[in-house]
């Protein structure tokens, strides 16, 4: 059986062709692990130094992607994200959705 992930763009979610679907996770839990990832990933994008954490939230609404996998919704983790900046030099996986994708898993 396979897993998806919808890629929501915040910016343009409204329109259908904004939006992605990425299929073939394996199983439930790499959808989920992808979609956290990939949502955790966008908030670090909008991230500056010293960011009001509202401002952030503001730009990732505006210009950020949401994940949905099985019954997980990227933006349910917004506030922890950003509460929670993730440390790229020490856990460069919090962030690394590509390593993840379905594409590159079967190629291991």
């Amino acid at each position: 059986m396979s897993h998806t992930v919808r890629v929501l763009d915040m910016y343009d979610y409204m329109n259908e062709e904004a939006n992605s679907t990425v299929t073939g996770f394996e199983t439930a839990e790499l959808a989920v692990e992808y979609a956290r990832r990939r949502t955790r990933a966008s908030v670090e994008e909008q991230r500056k130094p010293n960011m009001d954490p509202e401002l952030l939230k503001s730009l990732w609404f505006s210009f950020g992607e949401d994940c949905l996998a099985e019954d997980y919704i990227g933006g349910r983790e917004i506030d922890f994200f950003i509460a929670n900046p993730a440390p790229k030099e020490t856990h460069p996986e919090l962030t690394d959705w590509t390593a993840l994708e379905p594409q590159k898993q079967k190629a291991q």
